[in-house]
């Protein structure tokens, strides 16, 4: 189950922003959010607040308080951060949709007429595509770009549950067969069946679990990956997430098949032990099923929440619904909602944001804009910069109930050190030294793969380029798949035809050997 996108591959802009040098630590700022019964509380002062580093009490010299919202500019109590007002913000739309509907225009036209300014910069996330829009002066041509993606995307995503609907179909149809029921049969199945019932039961899970693994269970890597790109980013941070929640067919309830497997399990219960055997063995199969097709569990709300709050970035969550109708009267599409939800709400209640579940984006907009983030900022230097310990934040006096949330590592580059292991292990395609000049396409590949190939090692990497124009018309889509026996993948394409005008050009690069995914958005204007 993903929320942010499949394809949080690490993406650099073309010029930059500016980031945060690495240093030697001297002071350590630690990020404190406070809540009771939910809400945060303000007006706390340095006492109210107690710091240790190692169990070992330290001085909070300095201090102050962080308050943000959409519809203003950033405020801080202190002069020297005044410089974020006039930086703009770095907004990331993630769209995890199946279906590009009114609710999401509408939605969309919202933030561009009262959200967005030619000063902010915008990431979309839309499924398995990434668009960066580091340029939001021209916000037609933006919201054409986003617009197309988001159709192309949801229309994939459609085709894709089409494919796992027709697999559920065949498999009961073949069932059915098998089993001797049609649409008119109000008769039990014979115990003697029950082999091919639970076979029935068992491919029907496997199904459904080839589909969460692949499309629901979140890759803690481009979690990561997408951490390490926003904590370089020094802009104020705002992650806004809408998602329409998943849907699978699943039994229908009130269907004939769903209520002939239901009396006979009742009747088996009737008979012989062997049959009392089958009954307990078909119920429970179907109660497996029936468990995990109604939530995608085990997401990992804590660890995500934690990337979110050390990379400074609030985290807002709109929840959609979407109905769909199947033409097979023992299926309907049901969603997969509970633990999804039940994580949304916690990394926005630990990040400062809000989530809402409507399809009225126009309004959700509206409150998110209207949430305001509270943050206190402690600051203290330890006594030993070069040793790092685990924090501690306590509140004094009629404070103490209250949940204090932040993080106890945050001295520790617990990011770079996830990355580095996995690059180890499976490094991630990185794209870089992307340019366009002259009509001439050049990009370096790297940090692919390489296995050992009879005498020499080589890396399969597949290359995807699209060229569009400003009308969003197709001049250019070619794939190519390529042996690397480098390390590093140099390439330079020329595209001498192309007229004057604005154009953009999409890269879309995988390591075929680890499904490892990175794209990259150039928008070049040739005069």
């Amino acid at each position: 189950m993903l929320i942010i996108l499949v394809s949080l591959s690490v993406i650099y802009p073309q010029d930059p922003v500016k980031v945060r040098e690495e240093m030697k630590v001297v002071n350590v700022e630690v990020p404190v959010r406070v809540f009771q019964k939910g809400k945060a509380v303000d007006h706390l002062t340095k006492e109210d607040f107690i710091l240790y580093e190692d169990k070992v009490p330290q001085t909070i010299n300095g201090f102050y308080q962080e308050r943000k919202k959409i519809n203003t500019s950033i405020t801080v109590e202190n002069p020297a951060i005044e410089q974020h007002q006039v930086r703009g913000r770095y907004f990331v739309l993630v769209f995890r949709i199946t279906a590009f509907n009114d609710d999401i225009k509408k939605g969309l036209d919202h933030i561009f007429e009262k959200i967005l300014t030619s000063r902010d910069k915008l990431l979309i996330f839309a499924n398995q595509k990434t668009l960066l829009l580091d340029n939001l002066k021209d916000k037609i041509k933006a919201r054409k770009l986003i617009d197309a993606t988001l159709k192309q995307q949801s229309l994939a995503s459609r085709h894709l549950l089409t494919g796992y609907l027709n697999k559920i179909k065949n498999l009961l149809s073949r069932a059915k067969t098998n089993l001797g029921i049609d649409e008119s049969t109000n008769g039990l199945i014979s115990p003697q069946s029950a082999d091919k019932l639970l076979e029935f039961l068992r491919d029907y899970l496997v199904v459904w679990k080839e589909y969460k693994y692949r499309y629901l269970v979140p890759d803690m890597d481009k979690y990561y990956n997408f951490a390490h790109f926003l904590e370089k980013i020094a802009m104020q941070k705002w992650v806004i997430s809408f998602y329409q929640v998943e849907i699978f067919p699943k039994l229908h309830i009130a269907g004939n098949f769903r209520r002939t497997i239901d009396r006979s399990i009742n009747s088996w219960l009737m008979g012989r032990s062997e049959d009392i055997a089958f009954s307990r063995k078909v119920s429970a199969q179907l109660h497996v099923l029936d468990r995990e097709l109604s939530a995608a569990e085990n997401f990992p709300a804590n660890e995500i929440s934690k990337l979110f709050y050390k990379v400074g970035a609030t985290f807002h969550s709109i929840l959609m619904t979407v109905r769909r109708e199947t033409n097979v009267r023992d299926l309907e599409f049901k969603g997969i909602s509970t633990d999804i939800e039940n994580s949304l709400r916690k990394i926005t209640e630990k990040t400062g944001g809000a989530l809402l579940a409507t399809n009225n984006l126009q309004h959700a907009m509206d409150r998110v804009m209207e949430k305001e983030d509270i943050v206190y900022m402690l600051t203290y230097s330890p006594d030993k910069a070069d040793q790092i310990g685990k924090i501690q934040v306590q509140l004094k006096g009629n404070h103490q109930n209250c949940e204090i949330i932040y993080d106890k590592n945050i001295r520790e580059d617990y990011i770079r050190e996830y990355l580095s292991k996995k690059m180890k292990e499976a490094p991630t395609i990185q794209l870089s030294k992307v340019t366009f000049k002259n009509k001439k396409l050049s990009f370096v590949i790297s940090d692919f793969l390489m296995r050992k190939k009879k005498e020499s090692s080589k890396g399969v990497i597949s290359i995807r380029i699209q060229i569009k124009d400003n009308e969003n018309r197709e001049l250019y889509n070619q794939q190519k798949t390529i042996e690397a026996d480098k390390d590093e993948v140099e390439l330079s394409l020329g595209f001498a035809r192309l007229n004057p005008g604005f154009y953009n050009i999409i890269i879309d690069v995988k390591d075929l050997f680890t499904g490892k995914e990175a794209a990259h958005l150039l928008q070049p204007e040739i005069l």
